[in-house]
Order: C-alpha cells, then sequence, then structure tokens
C-alpha cells in the first residue's frame, strides 16, 4: 500500500511540475516569460576544464517560440570576459539554447547547444554540448555532455 501511495504521490507532483511548465509559455508568444535577464553556474568537465564560473543569459527580442540575445561569460577559467551572440527555441517542451558568434573576448567553444528544462517559470537547468568537436575542444565528451548549468531569472527594478 505504501508504494501504490508513493508511486501516486510522485505521479501527481511530476503532473504538477509539467502543468506549470506549460502555464509559462502560453498565448502567441510561447517565449515571452524567458524576456529578460538570467544569471547562474556553469559547471564545465570537458575541453580540459573542470571547473565552475557565472553564466548569464540576456534574451532581447522574442518571437513566437523563438527568441535570440546574448550570453555573458563575466569570469571564465581562462579570461576575464566574453559575450556571444545566442538564438533559441522552444520544442518539444524544452528550451534550446545556441551560441553562435564571439561578440567579446575569445575564450569560448561556439556553436554550443544548450538544452535545458524548467524547474520554474523563472529557474532551468540543462546540460551543454557541441554538434561538432572544435579546433579548441577536440573532448569527444563535449559531444554528448561537456557541461551542466542552472539558470535563475533576475527581477531588475
Amino acid at each position: 500500500m505504501k508504494q501504490m501511495f508513493l508511486v501516486i504521490l510522485c505521479s501527481a507532483t511530476a503532473w504538477t511540475v509539467s502543468a506549470q511548465r506549460l502555464d509559462c509559455a502560453l498565448g502567441d508568444q510561447p517565449a515571452a516569460f524567458l524576456q529578460g535577464f538570467w544569471r547562474g553556474t556553469f559547471t564545465q568537465y570537458s575541453c580540459g576544464i573542470s571547473a565552475s564560473y557565472p553564466m548569464e543569459l540576456e534574451i532581447w527580442k522574442v518571437e513566437g517560440n523563438r527568441f535570440s540575445g546574448y550570453f555573458v561569460w563575466p569570469d571564465l577559467p581562462v579570461s576575464q570576459y566574453s559575450k556571444t551572440n545566442m538564438t533559441g527555441e522552444i520544442k518539444d517542451g524544452r528550451i534550446y539554447l545556441y551560441e553562435q558568434s564571439i561578440v567579446a573576448g575569445n575564450a569560448v567553444v561556439l556553436n554550443g547547444i544548450y538544452e535545458s528544462s524548467l524547474l520554474t517559470c523563472k529557474s532551468m537547468k540543462g546540460f551543454w554540448r557541441v554538434n561538432q568537436l572544435q579546433p579548441g575542444c577536440p573532448d569527444p565528451v563535449s559531444l554528448e555532455n561537456g557541461g551542466r548549468y542552472t539558470l535563475w531569472k533576475v527581477d531588475l527594478p
């Protein structure tokens, strides 16, 4: 009986979290809740780096389930500051972020894919991988899962 109760409780909890996630992305602009600033921590375990460091996401433009902005890396292990262009989309209940080109700095592995799940409407977590090995990162681990991150939305005054 205890096992049956735990199964029902876990199922109800999972449904509640899924319903909450869907409530964030409603209407003709399902990605609108993402617009703004996000901050968190990235833990990398590939490309010769085993470290955690600050990660920021700025989302400025939203069109339907697609959006764009920047990644900001304020304090990388090998550089003090880098900024990259980012595009993203909500697809199949997940948030995908694509790192495409360098705006400032130079210590970034490009063509990254950040696959995220929402924890709440103001927090997400996920993992990073690349779509092909890069000159600055020939590590095959990066093709599958080269790092993990958690981001929280920042309410600015």
